[in-house]
């Protein structure tokens, strides 16, 4: 297992989020947007990245048929991917506060909420979605 290196601690705004206000404005507003049109849960997140390990702002989109995360320039999402829900897939909660998703087959999907309360929203919307037997609440608090 490759080790995860820790997320700065988060605060509001995070980190990561940038040194823009407005920048972080524009992703509550989208993320807003999303739950209008439908989605079941959105907001900002920190993902890992897969090869060097860093931790980068995401708008990331709950759907009853998908989890999507976006990267957001100059207010407009791009490069956006997908993981399908239901499809063999594994949530967990590890070292309480990353949330890792795991489609089979493929390497895990690292996610961190902005505080413990939205970790914690994401992974009630979640649980919501996938077969429980698909989940590991095992690290949990």
């Amino acid at each position: 297992a490759r080790y995860a290196p820790p997320c700065p601690t988060m605060q509001k705004p995070p980190p990561w989020a940038g040194s823009s206000d407005a920048a972080a404005r524009t992703l509550e507003l989208l993320a807003g947007m999303a739950v209008a049109q439908g989605a079941l849960h959105a907001g900002v997140v920190a993902k890992r990245s897969d090869w060097v390990h860093t931790w980068n702002e995401r708008l990331a989109i709950l759907s009853t048929e998908s989890l999507t995360w976006q990267r957001v320039l100059a207010g407009e999402p791009s490069d956006e991917r997908a993981v399908i829900l239901h499809s063999g897939m594994s949530l967990s909660v590890r070292e309480q506060s990353h949330l890792v998703v795991q489609p089979a087959g493929r390497a895990p999907i690292w996610f961190r909420a902005g505080s413990g309360p939205e970790l914690q929203a994401w992974e009630s919307e979640l649980g919501t979605c996938a077969p429980p037997h698909l989940i590991d609440w095992s690290n949990m608090v």
